[in-house]
């Protein structure tokens, strides 16, 4: 099957060529297998400071078959925390010159032991026809709808300004209320009642 963005894209820079030149991308198959999942994520956000701290995580995974269902749920919650770091709190950042800014773990923050939430898993087993085990992916499910989870949380908490961008750090989050708070003040919207922290109630992204 021929995904015709990518093929669109490879023909807009074949144009850039001073030559003949010719690109092409396809992926065919006939035995696709494809798993599905489901991410809630509770997370608090101080709102003197911005600081978002993820409370607890769910995902429900459909595996296929989970042949050692504890190495699928270690995967599901490493893969977790993984997409914690990625939606919280790493970033490469680059100044004007193109130098990245970020390059150590001084500066690209991730996650640890200490921050980790509870993580709950809900492993779901549905066999793929496509293969003799019934097996599917079941790794990168575990990080692939984290960010949306996070994001929608802090959006449901603060408002949807705050969680535009990932990932969701501190200075971003408190910029965004600080622009809040400002219209606010403008008379733009109705007054709000200010609170130390406030806990967003879960917020659920659908990762296929």
């Amino acid at each position: 099957m021929a995904c015709p963005i990518a093929a669109a894209r490879s023909r807009e820079i074949a144009a850039l060529a001073p030559g003949p030149l010719e690109a092409e991308w396809r992926h065919e198959t006939t035995r696709a297998v494809g798993s599905f999942g489901v991410h809630l994520s509770v997370v608090g956000v101080d709102v003197a400071t911005g600081q978002v701290q993820p409370e607890s995580h769910f995902v429900l995974c459909d595996v296929g078959r989970a042949i050692n269902p504890t190495i699928v749920e270690g995967q599901l919650v490493g893969a977790v925390v993984q997409g914690l770091g990625h939606a919280t709190l790493e970033e490469l950042v680059y100044d004007p010159t193109g130098q990245l800014l970020s390059g150590t773990f001084m500066d690209y923050a991730i996650p640890t032991a200490r921050g980790a939430p509870a993580v709950e898993i809900l492993v779901h087993e549905a066999a793929a026809p496509s293969n003799p085990l019934g097996v599917k992916g079941a790794g990168e499910a575990g990080t692939s709808g984290v960010g949306g989870a996070v994001a929608n949380a802090v959006a449901n908490a603060v408002g949807a300004d705050a969680a535009s961008h990932l990932p969701v750090t501190a200075p971003r989050v408190r910029a965004a209320l600080e622009r809040r708070d400002s219209r606010d003040a403008h008379g733009t919207t109705a007054p709000r009642t200010p609170d130390v922290r406030r806990l967003s109630p879960p917020a659920a992204a659908i990762s296929r």
